[in-house]
């Protein structure tokens, strides 16, 4: 073999290494494992009231509940939380209340509606918070004054 073969095999080489670090660095560009928007989250909650079990879910761009149609973000006019006092039985010595998220959407006769959700498992409650706010992405509206402070 001459030089200009082990020239050319070590130039073939040399970009192939390069391929497989570029490739390797824009598989670690993203966060992999620890993203959550993309996929499809599913809460076992009440909604409206105690003790009406139903299945809360959200897809790319639905919200659905019990495996209805659901809405989409768009119909979204804001969400807001509360804490709601736990039956007697319930209640534990640090921990008195449960989390209640609400929804208000618009229907699709035009109506305004608002869905409550219910979780005795404040972790639950939280991650269910959290995924609807990712859900909401930076359409979110919270809840609260319009009033610009001028001076």
């Amino acid at each position: 073999m001459g030089h200009r073969s082990i020239r050319l095999i070590l130039s073939v080489v040399f970009i192939q290494m390069i391929n497989i670090l570029v490739c390797m660095e824009s598989a670690r560009a993203d966060l992999g494992e620890a993203e959550i928007g993309a996929k499809t989250l599913e809460f076992d909650a009440f909604c409206a009231f105690r003790g009406n079990r139903c299945t809360v879910s959200f897809s790319s761009d639905r919200m659905v509940v019990n495996k209805n149609d659901g809405i989409a973000r768009a119909q979204i006019l804001r969400i807001w939380e509360d804490q709601e006092l736990r039956g007697f039985w319930d209640r534990s010595p640090g921990n008195y209340y449960h989390p209640v998220y609400y929804v208000t959407y618009k229907k699709a006769n035009g109506d305004d509606a608002t869905a409550k959700f219910l979780f005795i498992n404040t972790e639950a409650g939280a991650r269910f918070w959290n995924s609807l706010n990712i859900f909401m992405g930076p359409d979110r509206r919270p809840v609260g004054p319009t009033i610009k402070v001028v001076n």
